[in-house]
């Protein structure tokens, strides 16, 4: 009776907290801090339909720029509108830089009035090739740079005639959108390139636009193309060891500033 009667005054145990769910995220997007995160591109099989990509997390260094501030976000114009992204517009008016979702939707296409498109993949077709871009009476111009996301492609060999081909619709008065599959490696190195040649920037201030206008991750054999591309240029580049791979020693390119104001 006793013990019963010590049971009732005993307080009842708190019940468990629930377990808390974490909140989609809104916004910009950062990076993982020393994370370095990598998509397994060419994993993506085009007969599949599918947009999912394979993201792995590693802690080797990595071939992306470290060292820029480019933070989605970070840039002048403000956070990156989520739903605006997908335009990738570098040049106001004439260069866009996308990914295979833009490349095959008619309306995207249309509403950026995208006369020349610049196919920087083997696999991706050029959907409206020889016929209206969906419900317009208009035809695109194309152009096929064959290269794998990998980083022994050799992507020199298709630069200049990617080049070309951005001028001429440029002196026709047209807008050309420079595709890959996620618009982040391939299309975004030979789009850093073209504002470099085009511009006279140097490769820190092509770069840090390029990523302002829409998030970009060169692999590091394009890297090390874009920085060759810029020695050839300047006789140095405008990146340092610190900017690949933070914490790196100084000294490792062994190379002068660029000109001011490049």
């Amino acid at each position: 009776m006793e013990q019963a009667e010590a049971r009732k005054a005993m307080p009842a145990a708190p019940a468990a907290p629930a377990t808390s769910r974490v909140p989609p995220l809104k916004g910009s997007i950062k990076r993982p801090g020393p994370m370095m995160m990598s998509l397994d591109l060419d994993g993506l099989h085009e007969e599949k339909e599918s947009h999912a990509l394979t993201v792995e997390c590693s802690s080797s260094r990595s071939p992306r720029i470290g060292g820029l501030s480019l933070e989605l976000g970070s840039s002048p114009r403000g956070p990156h509108v989520m739903e605006d992204s997908w335009k990738g517009e570098i040049l106001p008016g004439f260069l866009y830089l996308g990914d295979r979702m833009t490349a095959g939707e008619s309306d995207r296409l249309n509403s950026l009035g995208i006369t020349h498109i610049l196919n920087v993949t083997q696999d991706i077709p050029n959907f409206y090739e020889n016929k209206d871009v969906g419900t317009s009476e208009r035809r695109l111009t194309y152009k096929r740079c064959a290269l794998k996301d990998r980083i022994d492609a050799n992507i020199a060999e298709h630069f200049s005639g990617a080049c070309d081909f951005i001028n001429r619709a440029r002196e026709s008065g047209g807008r050309v959108l420079v595709h890959c599959r996620a618009g982040m490696s391939r299309s975004a190195t030979v789009v850093i390139g073209y504002l470099m040649v085009a511009k006279k920037w140097t490769l820190k201030r092509s770069l840090h636009h390029v990523d302002s206008c829409r998030f970009v991750q060169p692999n590091s054999g394009f890297m090390q193309f874009l920085i060759s591309l810029e020695r050839d240029m300047y006789g140095c580049t405008s990146l340092t060891p610190q900017d690949l791979y933070p914490g790196a020693g100084s000294g490792a390119f062994g190379d002068r500033p660029p000109p001011t104001g490049a």
